[in-house]
């Protein structure tokens, strides 16, 4: 057997199997996670955008859109819901996916549920799945895939829900490794786009991207059904230290305990990005014990990894969503503020600068 076809036979028949009220359990507390987050940014206008483009209304659509009586195609109606969920970094994240699990996953659950009438305890089963998968092969492609610039979330997200999908769907094991084939060739996500509104459109896309692959698939489109194997596969396309032998070996493990269970999701208290959260704590714990005000600091330094300067890459953020991916801003905001919110993170706040709030938050 090739490594696809054995990824493929653990994700359709061994890890359903696996299941068990554990995992469902984590998998329940990410979709409530996931639709609060979705609907915090339900009226931004990036998902207006979105919903004027892609969606019909009322009526005419075979999936629902988060917090509104839109309805859409599924692939569409995904696309809008993973962007609507990741859009203020408030999703959750998974340290062995070096990603997002739930946004690029869950809408394309949600959306080929629905279209297909499966009721909640199929969905919550592709997802934990589809989980496993995306988190698997971030601990096979990383850190190198990361650092090369590739946004984990989309170019994992969209394996996990071709193959979530592909469970719904009730695709067999051929049609199921054409899906895989299908999906990596529409993945992507640039690190370069953080702080855009196309850093959450990753999701969106990997979402969408994931319905449409197990779509094709179920109607005879065809792709190279060894995505995983040989030259120019997927890993040796996407990371420097792939190694499929490792993989292969590792398969048996798979679900055992499942990746969304130990060590679990990160369910954020705070909309931003993920690598500044440990500062933000830092501050919130300075303020708290020492009674800290932004009066009696004159600068703040910060130890990290040598990754955060290529993963909060604005320094000096002139947008709110910059300024989610930015150490700089987020520290200064929570120093401020309390603790960083959605209004620490408008664009009114960034545009005028930290000093200027910082100044007139003293006089008040």
């Amino acid at each position: 057997m090739t490594l696809t076809s054995m990824l493929v036979e653990t994700c359709l028949s061994r890890l359903p199997a696996r299941t068990g009220a554990d995992a469902l359990s984590v998998a329940r507390r990410c979709l409530i996670d996931s639709l609060a987050c979705g609907y915090a940014a339900a009226d931004e206008q990036p998902i207006r955008m979105l919903r004027e483009t892609l969606c019909t209304g009322r009526r005419g659509g075979e999936s629902s859109v988060i917090g509104h009586p839109d309805r859409a195609r599924a692939g569409d109606a995904a696309l809008v819901n993973g962007t609507m969920i990741s859009l203020q970094l408030f999703d959750d994240s998974h340290v062995q996916m070096r990603g997002h699990p739930s946004g690029p996953l869950l809408p394309a659950v949600l959306a080929v549920g629905e279209a297909e009438d499966r009721d909640l305890a199929e969905a919550l089963t592709a997802f934990v799945v589809g989980c496993e998968l995306e988190c698997r092969l971030g601990l096979a492609l990383n850190p190198s895939h990361y650092e090369i610039g590739w946004h984990a979330t989309a170019t994992q997200g969209i394996m996990g829900a071709a193959m979530a999908c592909a469970l719904l769907l009730g695709l067999d094991r051929v049609r199921a490794a054409h899906a895989l084939g299908i999906a990596a060739s529409m993945a992507g996500g640039l690190r370069r786009n953080f702080g855009t509104m196309t850093m959450s459109l990753h999701s969106g896309l990997a979402a969408s991207g994931g319905v449409r692959a197990a779509r094709l698939a179920a109607a005879g489109y065809t792709a190279d059904p060894g995505v995983f194997d040989g030259a120019m596969s997927y890993g040796d396309v996407f990371s420097r230290e792939w190694s499929p032998q490792t993989l292969a070996q590792g398969l048996v493990h798979w679900g055992a305990p499942f990746a969304i269970v130990t060590p679990g999701p990160g369910i954020k208290l705070f909309p931003l990005g993920r690598p500044a959260l440990a500062a933000v704590d830092a501050v919130i714990a300075l303020r708290d014990q020492h009674g800290i005000s932004p009066a009696d600091v004159e600068s703040i330094t910060c130890e990290v990894s040598y990754m955060y300067p290529r993963t909060l890459i604005h320094s000096h953020p002139a947008t709110g969503l910059q300024g989610k991916t930015s150490l700089q801003y987020c520290v200064a905001a929570t120093l401020v503020d309390g603790r960083p919110w959605f209004a620490s993170f408008s664009d009114e706040a960034t545009v005028r600068g930290l000093f200027d709030l910082m100044e007139n938050r003293k006089a008040t």
